[in-house]
């Protein structure tokens, strides 16, 4: 140490500091154009809405949209724009989106009086709705207009304080991203054009305020002397708002010193610590800068400055000196002051977090495979914004406190292998509250990084919190990937089941998930997909938002909480939920695959893996207990309202009583069970087990409205109506899971329910976690949070059940699939995949959720009569039993018949067709289900075109190594397809054995099965084939 100090000092009154400029473009000048809106309220409707352009400024209190516009008729509902915040936000129907003449902004509003022939410079206050929001989009629109006219747009903007913070269009230059999509309304009612001003004879446009604001920015820009870090944004946003003025604009300001301004920006903004001298490296020369100007015999510029403070104290003494010197010989690695590196490596993969005083941001993501760095411009990951105990309030501002090794704890579902990684506590010390980050991965199973998060109140004082982005990393955008998301309800009613879009600037594609059972949510994961390599996030919650959306050559993908306000009370956490974040190496089905696997393997319950039986095939208890005609069935469901008597029917015929499962009440249940002896519940449950047949029960966490001491109910002397929410669509209202006494009352009465019944099966249906609630208690009465809450009552019952009784299993039912999300399939055997009961929707939504979700968890409820052509009531016209039955095997197997038994069995021939592919299932179907990777060979079901999957497991140690279902619903798709398959070993022969034309049995190498692919003929108009692998 002596002898470096010795070194400085020795040449100290050598050197002298030296410093390097680099310059920076400015934008092209840009075309004179306008935006031409021809309108046609011809239409049925009068009204149209088209997207215009896209917007990403994150929209703060107090932001405007602002616009120029003419009309050319003097007419009303012309004119006006409409502004959208993600999660179908729109301002139009707020009374605060008003421009500063009191004008609405709502397009059907009159504006003629103030841009028949002129041009009106509006500036709209954009409503509250839309704050926090980012993937934002402006809609050109008429509504209650009856002809035919023509309006022009120009400079529509968002301004902060009358600083431009983004175009949507400006004279057409490259920041106009144009959509241009139809929205609303009737279609083709509105064509919009860029036209050359030139040919439309309009004057040119001026606006007063943002020149007062460019010449007040311009005012006051620092010198390189005077630059720091309180003033050196301003030599940016003095460029900006230069920039920012239409063309006779900047005429009036004087802008000869932006050059300089915008060279001394990227010099501060790039400074590099250490590299004081600005030669791009860390030297001796350095040292010997920093300490003559410790000791006053030279002067330095700011940029050099801020190169120079590499300690915590913020002081250019002989400590930097000493410091800057260790780091020029290789003493050091890292300055006091820089930020730290923690990297995680995964089993396929390497993610680098930079962790700063004030914010954590993730710099690097890679397949260790391909070595391809998968990270763009780093952003940070957001935190809490704001608290209010009710005695202060205020922005969170957050600063580092520590980073430590972590591993975590077992999971009591899904008994995963512990987890590793890092903790990071930032703290808050005048708001008295910690927030933990958790990165988190697993070197045993290649898969995603983990990031979850805690904010910790160490007040003694609830207090309330608002909460936005939770997750954010930047994806490189140099090249264009395909994003895909999945609704979570497919079905062939929903074409847009599966929904891909090429992210070229501009575009993003976005994924909206609640617990409502609507059926018209998303899974929570989005994939980017390259090609050759990939990128996906996904959520662990049953509600959220997630945005991926490309600016340039960076795609920020974000994961957050609409608007979220929520309360945590004193000396308590609130639990920010699981987000997923990975990468893969390969296209899409190997990306998949290699998700699935892991999510397999440590995410859903440990009982699928440990039990081979897993999944369980099931049917409605149509035949009694007599499984073995119907190919061995292992499960039977007891269907909604078993426990209603015929007195408390509702109209659909289901049960009232929805929250009073204390007794059998059901006339057919209850003769069913005593035609085996048995007197109540339990003893069948027990004859179940004696059997080997699992038995399934529906429980519904409603509202019983009766007055039995031990229902769930709000009447009588032990009733809670404070434990319900206000609503319901079926009979009783749902139980308000925010409750907590509620939720301690359930776990006790649910366990003492199945266990002491001896069922092991719990099935939930009709919402299980409420959407919304008129009850204040862990939420707000009708908040943003209600969701949030609901969900960890629901969890936390579950959670309890799973820990206190070993044999239980639970499934998932919401009216169908509209509760598909990983924190649900994380507990759940199996989900509905949808709720049409139709084998072809079925198939459909398999072939989309099976990008998500491992098959075995994907269950098809299936009426089986749509099949049978001698049922009259339920066929399908055109389809026969074989195609119907095998678009429901492909994942897990629930039977039903909705005619019902006739005299003790089933109708139309169909326990001959569930034996025949019960049994197939046990023993051909169900080990690929459980093991094998899937791969989507053929497109997506559209009713008309050939579609199919393929199983395959190459290392398997069974005779069949995979399968291809092929399926052919119409003459129109041919009769002749060429199959590449996928996932098989090069050099192997294999033999592919045809279910019912054997004549097309055939050996091939698996090179050759991939290369050039198999040749199937299916001659019938409606036909399938399923297809095994062999090896030869």
């Amino acid at each position: 140490m002596k002898k470096i100090i010795s070194l400085v000092l020795a040449l100290s009154m050598i050197l002298s500091c030296g410093v390097v400029l680099s310059g920076m473009s400015f934008a092209e000048e840009e075309t004179e154009k306008l935006l031409k809106v021809d309108y046609d309220g011809t239409g049925a409707a009068h009204l149209s809405y088209v997207r215009l352009g896209w917007l990403t400024p994150e929209i703060q209190e107090g932001d405007y949209l602002e616009y120029d516009v003419w009309l050319t008729d003097d007419v009303s509902g012309v004119g006006g724009l409409d502004f959208s915040g993600e999660g179908s936000r729109y301002c139009r129907d707020w009374d605060e989106f008003k421009d500063t003449n009191g004008i609405k902004g709502h397009p059907s509003a009159d504006l003629s009086d103030y841009a028949y022939g002129k041009w009106y410079s509006r500036k709209v206050k954009l409503a509250a709705v839309v704050n926090g929001t980012s993937d934002n989009f402006i809609i050109v629109a008429f509504e209650g207009f009856t002809g035919k006219t023509t309006a022009y747009f120009d400079n529509i903007r968002i301004t902060r304080n009358d600083e431009i913070l983004e175009y949507a269009f400006k004279d057409g230059g490259s920041e106009y991203r144009y959509i241009g999509s139809y929205y609303a309304g009737d279609e083709d009612k509105i064509t919009i054009s860029a036209v050359d001003k030139s040919s439309a004879g309009l004057p040119d446009i001026s606006h007063p305020d943002e020149i007062e604001v460019a010449k007040n920015l311009i005012a006051s820009i620092p010198d390189a002397n005077s630059v720091n870090d309180g003033n050196f944004e301003l030599l940016n946003r003095a460029v900006k708002a230069y920039d920012n003025l239409v063309a006779g604009d900047k005429a009036q300001v004087d802008g000869s010193s932006l050059k300089g301004a915008a060279e001394l920006y990227a010099r501060y903004k790039n400074a590099k610590l250490g590299d004081v001298d600005g030669d791009g490296e860390i030297t001796v020369t350095d040292a010997l800068v920093v300490l003559q100007f410790s000791v006053g015999k030279i002067a330095l510029d700011g940029v050099a400055q801020k190169s120079a403070i590499v300690t915590e104290n913020g002081k250019i003494d002989v400590t930097a000196a000493l410091l800057i010197l260790q780091r020029a010989v290789g003493k050091i690695t890292r300055f006091p002051v820089e930020d730290r590196e923690l990297v995680l490596s995964g089993k396929d993969a390497e993610l680098a977090l930079t962790v700063g005083k004030t914010k954590v941001s993730v710099t690097s993501l890679k397949n260790t495979e391909n070595n391809v760095e998968m990270i763009g411009e780093p952003v940070e990951i957001a935190m809490p914004a704001t608290y209010d105990t009710g005695e202060a309030k205020g922005d969170f501002v957050w600063s580092f406190a520590s980073a430590e090794q972590y591993t975590c704890t077992e999971s009591d579902v899904s008994g995963n292998a512990a987890l590793s990684g890092y903790k990071l506590v930032y703290t808050d010390e005048n708001a008295n509250f910690d927030y933990e980050i958790y990165a988190l991965s697993t070197d045993d199973i290649a898969g995603p990084f983990q990031f979850s998060e805690k904010l910790v109140n160490k007040n003694e004082l609830r207090t309330t919190i608002t909460l936005s982005d939770f997750f954010d990393a930047s994806v490189d955008g140099k090249d264009t990937p395909t994003g895909m998301k999945i609704r979570t309800e497919g079905q062939t009613y929903y074409p847009d089941g599966l929904q891909k879009v090429e992210l070229t600037d501009g575009v993003s594609v976005a994924t909206s998930t609640s617990t409502s059972q609507g059926g018209s949510d998303d899974v929570p994961m989005i994939y980017l997909d390259y090609g050759d390599k990939g990128v996906y996030a996904a959520l662990e919650w049953p509600t959220g938002s997630m945005l991926a959306k490309r600016n340039g050559d960076s795609i920020k993908m974000s994961v957050y909480f609409p608007n979220f306000t929520t309360r945590v009370d004193g000396q308590t956490a609130l639990e920010i939920p699981t987000v997923y974040f990975g990468t893969y190496n390969g296209d899409i089905e190997e990306g998949s695959n290699a998700f699935k696997r892991w999510f397999y393997n440590t995410k859903s319950p440990k009982l699928l893996r440990e039990n081979p039986n897993e999944p369980l095939t099931q049917m409605d208890m149509q035949v009694g207990l007599e499984v073995d005609r119907v190919g061995g069935i292992e499960s039977v469901k007891w269907d909604n309202g078993w426990w209603a008597d015929a007195n408390h029917k509702i109209a659909n015929g289901w049960g009232g009583n929805e929250g009073d499962w204390n007794a059998v009440r059901d006339p057919g249940y209850i003769s069913a069970i005593n035609s085996y002896g048995c007197n109540d519940l339990k003893e069948f449950a027990a004859l179940c087990t004696q059997k080997g047949i699992n038995l399934t029960t529906y429980v519904l966490l409603h509202d019983a409205k009766n007055t039995n001491p031990d229902a769930l109910t709000s009447l009588g002397e032990n009733g809670h109506p404070e434990w319900f929410v206000g609503y319901t669509n079926t009979d009783g209202e749902f139980a308000d899971l925010g409750n907590k006494e509620c939720v301690d009352w359930l776990k006790e009465k649910l366990l003492n329910f199945f266990k002491g019944n001896g069922v092991r099966t719990w099935r939930t249906d009709f919402e299980p976690i409420a959407e919304t609630s008129n009850k204040d208690n862990r939420h707000f009465a009708n908040g943003t949070d209600v969701q949030y809450w609901n969900a960890v009552g629901f969890y936390e019952i579950v959670d309890y059940i799973y820990a206190n009784y070993s044999d239980f299993r639970y499934e998932n039912c919401s009216s169908g699939g509209s509760l598909k999300d990983f924190a649900t399939l994380s507990r759940t055997v199996y989900i509905n995949n949808d709720d049409s009961a139709d084998f072809n929707s079925l198939r459909t939504t398999f072939y989309d959720s099976s990008y998500c979700f491992p098959s075995s968890q994907l269950q098809a409820p299936s009426n089986m009569d749509k099949c049978m052509p001698n049922c009259s009531q339920y066929y399908i016209d055109g389809t026969n039993p074989d195609f119907g039955f095998r678009s429901v095997i492909m994942g897990s197997i629930m039977f039903a018949s909705w005619s019902g038994p006739r005299n003790g069995s089933l109708q139309f021939g169909l326990e001959e067709y569930y034996n025949k592919y019960i049994t197939m299932y046990r023993e051909k179907i169900k080990p690929l289900v459980r093991d094998a990777d899937l791969y989507h060979v053929l497109p997506r079901p559209d009713g008309v075109n050939w579609d199919g999957v393929q199983y395959i497991d190459a290392d398997s140690e069974n005779d069949i190594k995979g399968a291809v279902f092929v399926f052919k619903p119409s003459a129109e798709g041919g009769n002749q397809k060429q199959i590449k398959l996928r996932g098989l070993n090069r050099i192997k022969k294999y033999k592919l054995e045809f279910e019912d034309n054997s004549s097309q049995n055939i050996t091939l190498t698996g090179n050759y099965l991939m290369n050039n692919g198999l040749s199937v003929t299916l001659k019938d108009d409606v036909d399938s084939e399923i297809i095994w692998i062999k090896e030869a």
